[in-house]
């Protein structure tokens, strides 16, 4: 094995991931990840890419120098709160809890504000690696378990930048429980509660009851984009 496949298993380990979900999380097949592992192949930019979005530190895999994993800092922050915090990109994007426009604008992670979650807490989850945003909830039909202006901390579904959170595109339904989740409908963001049918469809609800459920057949799964599950309401007292 060579020295950059023992760094790239390493990698592996600490972050937590089976060598299957590390091949998809970076994009390659898992013939391709073990042969990275054993060193008998080189992974690519596409491969590196899939690791930077994990936090990893490429020239750590490359060379061996500076740390394994990339440090999310504050500005004026320091080493001790950077691995006590994980700090969480708060999107301006809204997602409807009712009806109304949903506002949506061009600011990119990079340059969104920061919300700061404990890694314990986060790692108590199962949220310690997962693609995670905050955006914020309007209007009323989840009340009274969001109430407009909530931010929702959101896990973004695997194999999904976190900016893809506006594009709409299908999600992976596998593993789907039921839960509180950011939807695509009608060209907008929404959060709705899921619960799924046994005869392989589900049902949207609003917790308010003056909105209407709305079922959803097995044969119009595929038509349905789930971008999210809520993982956490937040709000000003």
């Amino acid at each position: 094995m060579s020295l950059m496949g023992n760094r790239l298993k390493a990698v592996r380990k600490h972050i937590g991931y089976a060598q299957k979900r590390m091949s998809e999380e970076c994009g390659s097949a898992l013939r391709s990840w073990q042969d990275y592992e054993s060193g008998t192949k080189v992974p690519g930019g596409q491969v590196f890419a899939g690791l930077a979005e994990l936090g990893v530190n490429a020239n750590w895999v490359l060379t061996g120098h500076g740390p394994m994993m990339n440090e999310e800092f504050q500005e004026g922050g320091d080493s001790e709160s950077a691995d006590e915090f994980r700090y969480v990109s708060a999107l301006k994007v809204e997602a409807s809890a009712g009806h109304g426009a949903v506002v949506e604008s061009d600011e990119g992670e990079d340059s969104a504000p920061k919300m700061a979650f404990r890694n314990d807490w986060l790692k108590r989850e199962g949220l310690k690696n997962n693609k995670l945003a905050v955006i914020k909830a309007k209007g009323d039909s989840m009340e009274p378990a969001i109430f407009s202006g909530d931010s929702l901390l959101i896990d973004v579904f695997i194999g999904r930048t976190i900016n893809e959170l506006k594009l709409g595109k299908p999600a992976n339904m596998a593993g789907l429980k039921d839960g509180i989740y950011i939807l695509r409908l009608d060209g907008r963001l929404s959060v709705k509660r899921l619960q799924l049918d046994f005869t392989g469809g589900m049902y949207i609800n609003s917790d308010n009851p003056a909105y209407s459920q709305i079922k959803v057949s097995k044969a119009d799964m595929e038509e349905l984009t789930i971008v999210g599950k809520v993982e956490w309401i937040g709000r000003r007292l």
